[in-house]
């Protein structure tokens, strides 16, 4: 029986991304919003924005797109206060456009800290400047808290920075306005509008990202994740809590962990993987031993508790969230939930942090958490104080050092000489707040960032059952030097269905070259079959492909408009052709295809007609087969064009049961 085999042309396009120098939290312009905070209806409270300069600087606060503003101007290691509207930036309920984006921007280099503060109900996140943001972004946040009947849910919210935003969003979980867990809907945002989804489950693992039509049209945005008022650990009493996302790109893969302080029983964190089959392992610090062990999906995340100093290690990029209990947890009146993300290390920063440590609304307790380079100890100093003294190593990571000490509520300068990272925190009667005093944003790098298409699964193919498709995903390497990626970089997960030829590796890329890496797909059988296809650069990328087993068809039709009898390409018992490549070609060509058995000859003879009906016949190079999993064999064979006036072919093959048809160009 003949079939024509149906080929479907594919392109993912995936960008190798250099290491974004010296990117952290201070800039010059940032976008912030503050997420609602305890009932709708509330009108108590303030919305506070924390400004600190290394030098001089002056600028505004505003609401942009509802007409308010405000002028600041601070002296070198200064720190300043502007307050928000309560009316105007409070942003209420779920999945309406609002206009509750706040806009700060200065002459010079600052940093930026939002306060949401409600009398026993205050969080706090450090903003993130414009280069610091990000086009796609996963959730961590917390299970919502339902009292007497009233839900105060778990919470997220979007941020344009760019009119013409598009962002398509994934809930974990049923939305308050009726959209399903998994449902994938986009919303349409100009700069200073904002969309807060919530949710009466756990609003983690929820999916954010930017579509455009090609890849440079997908524009960054702002993602800030918490919960209304929530219980962790489920004890009470419940708090508002609130961190500004870190965009996928800045996950990391090791972490060293500090307890807050005066906690009996310590914290809680939460893991979340970008991969799937990401390996993430907890250990105690004293001893190492484990703590937690999980391999998560994508979106999935590990929760644990623990009071003592921890190391995360994780064969993927992970984000990490460290939780405050609520007091009724360890029954000190002192103390009260929010949550904050843990730099990871290789982000660390440099040089000096100035932060507020802040008189929320009745906290009392300053405290601020630090880990440095050990060879940096000697040189920390806070408020121009050596504190060098109060720094003890970690057992397990000794080149990384910590410390936890008291502050007062002020401006405080913290310098070190070397790497380091930093979050303040404090504690008051059933209220609390925490933040990260500092952060390095780097993206992981070099890395390969996938531009994926708007259709998932990336690659999709569809052929007959024995039969055999072949495409290309194409790579650009936009760096000025050359990037090499063997067989041990590029890997498929199951390699049953789908394979990889070994012939085209090593894959060389030159400076801003783009090349194809082959794919090919043979069912055998009438079912659908999926595999991830995993690129590793010191960093991974990820593309799923699926695709279906057909029945084989007869259509008698021509597939060429050269001068010979019409005829289709065939796919019979055991054969199946491939698409030629590289094509156009030069002076060769190569051909792949299955047949059924392994080991065995291929009888057949093979010809190349130009426009004009002459035929040639070329001369076979090589043919090299390599036993599959299922007992057929992939082969290549390498065909010699030497010879050929330029120009396009038809390539005829046949065996004793089939004909084979493909189209090829030569170039000179």
């Amino acid at each position: 029986m003949t079939a024509r085999l149906l080929i479907i042309c594919l392109m993912l396009t995936a960008l190798l991304t250099p290491l974004r120098a010296e990117v952290g939290h201070q800039g010059r312009e940032f976008w912030l919003a503050f997420m609602q905070n305890f009932d709708a209806e509330e009108t108590a409270g303030a919305l506070r924005v924390y400004i600190s300069a290394e030098a001089p600087a002056s600028g505004t606060v505003s609401l942009p797109l509802l007409g308010w503003q405000e002028n600041f101007s601070l002296g070198a290691r200064q720190s300043v206060m502007v307050e928000v509207p309560r009316n105007l930036g409070h942003t209420l309920r779920s999945e309406t456009i609002q206009q509750t984006g706040v806009f700060v921007q200065a002459d010079n280099e600052i940093a930026v800290y939002a306060l949401n503060d409600r009398q026993q109900s205050s969080d706090m996140s450090i903003a993130l400047p414009l280069d610091g943001l990000g086009d796609e972004y996963y959730v961590l946040s917390y299970p919502p808290l339902e009292v007497g009947g009233r839900v105060r849910p778990s919470q997220f919210l979007v941020l344009a920075t760019e009119d013409e935003t598009t962002v398509e969003i994934s809930p974990s979980a049923p939305t308050f306005a009726g959209r399903e867990a998994g449902k994938v809907f986009r919303v349409q945002l100009n700069a200073g509008e904002t969309y807060q989804v919530q949710t009466d489950g756990d609003a983690t693992g929820s999916y954010v990202r930017s579509v455009g039509a090609r890849p440079e049209d997908r524009k960054q945005f702002a993602v800030l994740a918490g919960g209304v008022c929530a219980t962790i650990g489920q004890c009470p009493a419940c708090d508002h809590i609130v961190e500004q996302m870190l965009p996928t790109s800045a996950w990391g893969r090791e972490f060293v962990t500090v307890p807050l302080a005066s906690r009996l029983r310590g914290d809680i964190y939460r893991v979340l993987a970008l991969r799937n089959d990401t390996e993430v392992e907890v250990r105690k610090d004293d001893d190492g031993g484990i703590l937690a062990r999980a391999t998560l999906g994508q979106a999935e995340f590990l929760e644990y508790r623990t009071g003592t100093l921890a190391t995360v290690s994780a064969s993927g990029p992970v984000l990490l969230a460290q939780y405050s209990l609520g007091l009724g947890c360890d029954n000190i009146a002192r103390s009260d939930p929010f949550f904050l993300l843990v730099n990871p290390i290789g982000q660390f920063c440099s040089g000096s942090a100035i932060f507020p440590t802040v008189p929320a609304i009745g906290v009392d307790d300053h405290f601020l958490n630090v880990v440095v380079k050990s060879d940096a100890v000697a040189s920390a100093r806070l408020g121009g104080v050596a504190i060098a003294d109060q720094f003890r190593p970690f057992l397990s990571r000794p080149e990384y050092s910590w410390a936890q000490i008291d502050v007062v509520p002020q401006s405080n300068i913290l310098e070190v000489g070397g790497e380091f990272s930093a979050f303040a925190y404090g504690f008051g009667e059933a209220v609390s707040y925490g933040f990260s005093a500092i952060l390095g944003l780097e993206e992981l790098a070099p890395c390969l960032a996938p531009q994926l298409s708007d259709e998932r699964p990336a690659a999709v193919f569809e052929t007959g059952v024995s039969g055999l498709q072949c495409d290309s995903l194409f790579i650009f390497n936009p760096r000025d030097e050359d990037l090499v990626l063997d067989r041990q970089s590029v890997a498929l997960k199951t390699n049953q269905q789908f394979s990889l030829p070994s012939h085209q590796f090593p894959l060389r890329l030159g400076p801003r070259e783009t090349r194809g890496i082959w794919l090919c797909f043979a069912p055998d059988a009438l079912q659908s079959f999926s595999d991830v296809l995993t690129v590793v650069e010191r960093c991974d990328l990820e593309v799923q492909i699926a695709g279906s087993g057909r029945p084989v068809s007869f259509q008698a039709a021509s597939d060429c408009e050269v001068r010979l009898r019409a005829a289709t390409a065939s796919g019979t018992e055991g054969l199946a052709l491939g698409q030629p490549f590289p094509n156009p070609a030069v002076s060769s060509v190569t051909i792949p295809y299955h047949h059924a058995a392994a080991g065995s000859a291929l009888g057949f003879s093979l010809s190349l007609i130009n426009n004009v009906g002459e035929r040639f016949r070329p001369t076979i190079r090589a043919a090299v087969q390599s036993p599959l999993p299922n007992g057929r064999a992939y082969a290549e064979m390498t065909v010699d064009l030497g010879g050929l006036t330029p120009g396009l072919y038809t390539m005829l093959l046949q065996t004793g049961k089939a004909t084979f048809l493909r189209r090829i160009a030569i170039l000179d």
